[in-house]
């Protein structure tokens, strides 16, 4: 074989193995995708769980004071607001009126 066609047939290798790459990295592409949705599902549902648990902790009357405005805390720091904010804050003129 001439030097041009073994040059050819080392190109054609290449040309062979980046497509192999490629088409491999579609394959992982496309469950990565899959994954990464199903990760922000996940992120998205413990977080409003989390909110609701602290709603809860927050509303409960059998629970510490204390523990309920370190509930608060959280609450407002993660956002949270409307009518649970407006008891964390009853809460808390409880306390001052408590001291």
């Amino acid at each position: 074989m001439s030097e041009i066609e073994l040059d050819i047939l080392r190109a054609a290798e290449i040309i062979g193995a980046i497509t192999v790459i490629i088409v491999a990295i579609r394959k992982i592409i496309k469950p990565l995708k899959e994954l990464l949705k199903k990760i922000d599902t996940i992120d998205r549902h413990q977080r409003e769980n989390y909110l609701m648990t602290l709603r809860l902790t927050i509303c409960s009357e059998e629970i510490p004071l204390e523990e309920r405005l370190a509930a608060g805390d959280k609450y407002v720091k993660l956002g949270g607001n409307g009518a649970v904010k407006h008891k964390y804050e009853e809460l808390l003129k409880q306390l001052d009126e408590k001291e």
